[in-house]
Protein backbone atom coordinates (compact mmCIF):
# COMPACT_ATOMS: atom_id res chain seq x y z
CA UNK A 1 0.00 0.00 0.00
CA UNK A 2 1.38 2.94 -1.56
CA UNK A 3 1.94 5.75 1.84
CA UNK A 4 1.05 9.40 0.87
CA UNK A 5 1.84 12.64 2.77
CA UNK A 6 -0.88 13.81 4.70
CA UNK A 7 -1.38 17.24 6.71
CA UNK A 8 -3.70 16.17 9.90
CA UNK A 9 -6.58 19.05 11.29
CA UNK A 10 -3.96 21.05 13.20
CA UNK A 11 -2.12 21.49 10.01
CA UNK A 12 0.91 19.35 11.07
CA UNK A 13 1.64 16.26 9.06
CA UNK A 14 0.57 12.98 9.43
CA UNK A 15 3.09 10.30 11.09
CA UNK A 16 3.76 7.67 8.35
CA UNK A 17 1.40 3.88 8.94
CA UNK A 18 4.54 2.35 9.64
CA UNK A 19 5.31 4.69 12.79
CA UNK A 20 1.49 5.10 13.15
CA UNK A 21 0.97 1.51 13.82
CA UNK A 22 3.09 0.28 16.65
CA UNK A 23 1.53 2.76 18.22
CA UNK A 24 -1.55 2.54 17.86
CA UNK A 25 -1.30 -0.94 19.00
CA UNK A 26 0.40 0.21 22.11
CA UNK A 27 -2.43 2.51 22.90
CA UNK A 28 -4.90 -0.68 22.39
CA UNK A 29 -2.73 -2.27 25.17
CA UNK A 30 -2.28 0.37 27.65
CA UNK A 31 -6.05 0.59 27.27
CA UNK A 32 -6.98 -3.32 27.87
CA UNK A 33 -5.48 -2.81 30.37
CA UNK A 34 -6.35 0.77 32.11
CA UNK A 35 -8.96 1.98 29.77
CA UNK A 36 -10.88 4.37 28.19
CA UNK A 37 -8.55 7.45 27.89
CA UNK A 38 -6.04 4.58 26.00
CA UNK A 39 -8.52 3.92 23.22
CA UNK A 40 -9.12 7.33 22.50
CA UNK A 41 -5.83 7.70 22.06
CA UNK A 42 -5.70 5.01 19.65
CA UNK A 43 -8.46 6.99 18.00
CA UNK A 44 -6.46 9.46 17.71
CA UNK A 45 -4.14 7.92 15.93
CA UNK A 46 -6.09 5.68 13.64
CA UNK A 47 -8.03 8.89 12.57
CA UNK A 48 -4.40 10.48 11.69
CA UNK A 49 -3.69 6.95 9.80
CA UNK A 50 -6.84 7.18 7.40
CA UNK A 51 -6.20 9.71 4.89
CA UNK A 52 -3.12 7.41 4.44
CA UNK A 53 -4.78 4.26 3.55
CA UNK A 54 -6.76 4.06 0.28
CA UNK A 55 -9.82 4.95 -0.26
CA UNK A 56 -12.50 1.55 0.18
CA UNK A 57 -9.38 0.22 2.55
CA UNK A 58 -9.41 1.68 5.83
CA UNK A 59 -11.73 -0.25 7.81
CA UNK A 60 -10.22 -3.62 6.43
CA UNK A 61 -7.01 -2.31 7.34
CA UNK A 62 -8.17 -0.91 11.12
CA UNK A 63 -9.55 -3.98 11.91
CA UNK A 64 -6.78 -6.20 11.05
CA UNK A 65 -3.99 -3.97 12.70
CA UNK A 66 -6.35 -3.25 15.99
CA UNK A 67 -7.39 -7.30 15.91
CA UNK A 68 -11.19 -5.60 17.28
CA UNK A 69 -14.16 -5.15 15.45
CA UNK A 70 -15.49 -2.40 13.38
CA UNK A 71 -17.66 -0.93 16.02
CA UNK A 72 -15.13 -0.53 17.92
CA UNK A 73 -12.84 1.08 16.21
CA UNK A 74 -15.50 3.16 15.35
CA UNK A 75 -16.02 3.55 18.71
CA UNK A 76 -12.94 4.65 19.77
CA UNK A 77 -12.30 7.00 16.56
CA UNK A 78 -16.07 9.14 17.25
CA UNK A 79 -14.31 9.42 20.51
CA UNK A 80 -11.19 10.91 19.57
CA UNK A 81 -13.90 13.43 17.80
CA UNK A 82 -15.66 13.84 20.73
CA UNK A 83 -13.03 14.87 22.41
CA UNK A 84 -11.48 16.99 19.36
CA UNK A 85 -14.94 19.03 18.96
CA UNK A 86 -14.27 19.77 22.35
CA UNK A 87 -16.71 17.78 24.57
CA UNK A 88 -14.94 17.28 28.09
CA UNK A 89 -13.21 13.79 28.53
CA UNK A 90 -15.07 13.39 31.94
CA UNK A 91 -18.27 14.08 30.75
CA UNK A 92 -17.79 11.33 27.87
CA UNK A 93 -16.65 8.70 30.57
CA UNK A 94 -18.72 9.21 33.65
CA UNK A 95 -18.29 5.61 33.64
CA UNK A 96 -15.53 3.52 32.68
CA UNK A 97 -16.65 2.36 28.83
CA UNK A 98 -19.71 3.63 28.64
CA UNK A 99 -20.27 7.47 26.61
CA UNK A 100 -23.72 7.65 26.99
CA UNK A 101 -24.93 10.97 27.83
CA UNK A 102 -25.98 11.18 31.99
CA UNK A 103 -29.44 9.47 32.59
CA UNK A 104 -29.54 7.59 29.41
CA UNK A 105 -30.39 3.99 30.20
CA UNK A 106 -28.01 1.47 29.41
CA UNK A 107 -29.21 -0.48 26.19
CA UNK A 108 -29.42 -3.64 28.41
CA UNK A 109 -31.75 -2.23 30.93
CA UNK A 110 -35.51 -2.90 29.30
CA UNK A 111 -33.88 -6.21 28.51
CA UNK A 112 -33.32 -7.07 31.83
CA UNK A 113 -36.59 -5.32 33.09
CA UNK A 114 -38.38 -8.14 30.80
CA UNK A 115 -36.20 -10.76 32.42
CA UNK A 116 -37.06 -9.92 35.87
CA UNK A 117 -40.51 -9.49 34.80
CA UNK A 118 -40.70 -13.22 33.40
CA UNK A 119 -39.49 -14.65 36.74
CA UNK A 120 -42.84 -14.92 37.81
CA UNK A 121 -42.58 -12.21 41.26
CA UNK A 122 -45.82 -13.49 42.10
CA UNK A 123 -44.82 -17.19 42.22
CA UNK A 124 -41.59 -16.91 44.22
CA UNK A 125 -44.23 -14.62 47.19
CA UNK A 126 -46.02 -17.49 47.60
CA UNK A 127 -45.24 -20.37 50.21
CA UNK A 128 -43.93 -23.30 48.62
CA UNK A 129 -44.66 -26.18 50.71
CA UNK A 130 -42.91 -29.22 49.34
CA UNK A 131 -39.08 -28.94 49.54
CA UNK A 132 -38.35 -30.62 46.00
CA UNK A 133 -40.49 -27.51 44.68
CA UNK A 134 -38.42 -25.13 46.73
CA UNK A 135 -35.06 -26.62 45.71
CA UNK A 136 -36.56 -26.35 41.74
CA UNK A 137 -37.85 -22.96 42.42
CA UNK A 138 -33.93 -21.55 43.93
CA UNK A 139 -32.04 -23.11 41.39
CA UNK A 140 -33.91 -21.28 38.81
CA UNK A 141 -33.86 -18.18 40.53
CA UNK A 142 -30.37 -18.60 41.15
CA UNK A 143 -29.25 -19.06 37.68
CA UNK A 144 -31.56 -16.10 36.43
CA UNK A 145 -29.87 -13.96 39.00
CA UNK A 146 -26.45 -14.98 37.43
CA UNK A 147 -27.50 -14.52 33.94
CA UNK A 148 -28.69 -10.93 34.95
CA UNK A 149 -25.99 -9.87 36.55
CA UNK A 150 -23.53 -11.80 33.85
CA UNK A 151 -25.32 -9.13 31.16
CA UNK A 152 -25.28 -5.89 33.47
CA UNK A 153 -21.53 -6.94 34.27
CA UNK A 154 -20.68 -8.03 30.56
CA UNK A 155 -21.64 -4.37 29.12
CA UNK A 156 -19.28 -2.88 31.53
CA UNK A 157 -15.93 -5.51 31.39
CA UNK A 158 -16.57 -6.40 27.50
CA UNK A 159 -13.40 -4.97 25.51
CA UNK A 160 -15.90 -3.16 23.08
CA UNK A 161 -17.16 -1.50 25.86
CA UNK A 162 -14.00 -0.24 27.68
CA UNK A 163 -12.90 -3.54 29.47
CA UNK A 164 -10.33 -5.84 28.88
CA UNK A 165 -10.59 -8.81 27.25
CA UNK A 166 -8.71 -10.30 30.17
CA UNK A 167 -11.89 -8.83 32.64
CA UNK A 168 -14.07 -11.02 30.23
CA UNK A 169 -12.55 -13.69 30.21
CA UNK A 170 -12.30 -13.85 34.30
CA UNK A 171 -16.59 -12.94 34.03
CA UNK A 172 -17.10 -15.78 31.80
CA UNK A 173 -15.15 -18.36 34.30
CA UNK A 174 -16.92 -16.93 37.28
CA UNK A 175 -20.40 -17.13 35.70
CA UNK A 176 -19.57 -20.93 34.31
CA UNK A 177 -18.46 -21.84 37.99
CA UNK A 178 -21.55 -20.19 39.50
CA UNK A 179 -23.80 -21.97 37.01
CA UNK A 180 -22.21 -25.28 37.87
CA UNK A 181 -21.81 -24.76 41.18
CA UNK A 182 -25.98 -24.04 40.88
CA UNK A 183 -26.41 -27.20 38.94
CA UNK A 184 -24.56 -29.31 41.29
CA UNK A 185 -27.46 -28.59 44.13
Amino acid sequence: MASKTLIKNDGQLARPLKVLVPLIKEEIHAGDEAGLEHYRKAGEMLLEAKGQVPHGEFMTWATRICDRSQATVNNWMALARKTRAGAHFKTLSHSRGDTRPPGRAPEWLPEMKDRIDRLKLEKLSKPVTDEASREKLKRKLALDIIDIGYRALSTKLHPDKGGSREAMATLNDARDDLKGAVSDW
